[in-house]
């Protein structure tokens, strides 16, 4: 009986392991219109886990927005540098919620895409700024 329960906890710990690599290239966003002029854009890639959960974003302590999954978000702000945190849950930027230092310049857009990295028992999000060529790639099927 231990052999079937400890063969069964392999099999889902392997599963899970299996389930869990993200790929850099999953298919993600759609364009961004070129009327709207925004020089900060949010992608979020697919994914499994962490799907039914909106990620919050933050300017410093200041709500911006809630990414879905497979959703982008675009944002027009005032050039300068800026420390854009990110978290699963709250209404306020915790402490300890991750960042990412962002400098933005006029008449140039920046991208940032978060992805997950899952784990046993723990889902982690990254940001990662992207250059515009890798955007497109993205864009192409986020909502």
């Amino acid at each position: 009986m231990l052999n079937k329960v400890c063969v069964v906890l392999f099999l889902c710990l392997l599963y899970t392991s299996i389930q869990a690599q993200p790929s850099p290239y999953l298919n993600v966003i759609e364009k961004v219109s070129s009327d709207s002029n925004p020089n900060l854009v949010l992608l979020r890639t697919t994914g499994l886990q962490g799907s039914a959960i909106a990620l919050k974003t933050f300017v410093g302590d200041q709500p911006m927005s809630k990414l879905r999954n497979r959703r982008f978000v675009e944002q027009q702000l005032n050039p300068g540098s800026y420390t854009l945190k990110y978290q699963w849950y709250g209404k306020k930027a915790k402490k300890k919620a991750r960042a990412i230092s962002v400098n933005l310049k006029p008449d140039e857009a920046t991208y940032i895409l978060f992805f997950l990295e899952s784990r046993l028992f723990t889902t982690k999000v990254h940001a990662v700024q992207i250059t515009a060529d890798t955007a497109t790639r993205f864009l192409q099927d986020l909502k």
